[in-house]
This record gives C-alpha cells, sequence and structure tokens, in this order.
C-alpha cells in the first residue's frame, strides 16, 4: 500500500501547497497513508472516517466525520481505502465533495501486515 502512495504523491504534493489534507479511512490503509505522508513532509490536518466518535484520534492526529472538516472548502481528502470504493464515492457525492477535491488511493491487492 505504501507504493499507491509514493505513486500519489505527484498528485498530493501540489494539493497540499493550498489545501488542507485529510485522510478518509482510519484504518490499516490510512496509517500507512499517514506514515508515507509525513515521510514526503505532507502534514495531514486529520482522519476522516465514519467510525470516528469510536476512534477519536490515531497518533494525536484527530478522527473526524465528514461534518468535522475544519474548512471544507480547502480540504482535499486522500481516500486510502482497500475497499468500499463505490460506496465511498457515493457517500463523498452525497456530501457534495467532487472529484476535485478528492483523490482515491487504492490498493488493488490485499495486504498483510504483521504487528
Amino acid at each position: 500500500y505504501e507504493r499507491c502512495c509514493l505513486e500519489s504523491l505527484d498528485e498530493i504534493i501540489p494539493k497540499s501547497k493550498t489545501n488542507d489534507i485529510w485522510i478518509y479511512g482510519a484504518g490499516i490503509a490510512g496509517r500507512i497513508m499517514l506514515e508515507c505522508l509525513i515521510k514526503n513532509g505532507i502534514e495531514p490536518k486529520g482522519f476522516i472516517d465514519i467510525n470516528f466518535q469510536r476512534i477519536e484520534n490515531i497518533n494525536g492526529y484527530k478522527v473526524v466525520g465528514i461534518d468535522g472538516i475544519e474548512n471544507i472548502n480547502k480540504a482535499f481528502l486522500v481516500v486510502s481505502l482497500m475497499r468500499y470504493r463505490d460506496i465511498v464515492v457515493e457517500y463523498l457525492d452525497e456530501n457534495h465533495i467532487d472529484e476535485e477535491h478528492y483523490l482515491y488511493v487504492y490498493a488493488k491487492n490485499t495486504i498483510n501486515i504483521e504487528w
């Protein structure tokens, strides 16, 4: 999944200069995305997740619902999930977040992470 992040940096870096970067998805893929972004000089504002009330924060980064995004007009979402693409895209559309305000970074294969 980190390779997916690295391949996406060409699109994320320019957005990070004018937008607040938020990671959509607080699971394993989102955590890998967080590490990758930080290693490459991008400081995200936090995470967006449907389970935000249960998670609250990850490594000091707040986890909010879509309504909790600060300055939505300046937000750019890096959607970092391993599945549920159609559901997430529909959810973003329902919340009036169009394609120019997010990038879907998708791991095509299931990954195994050893803890």
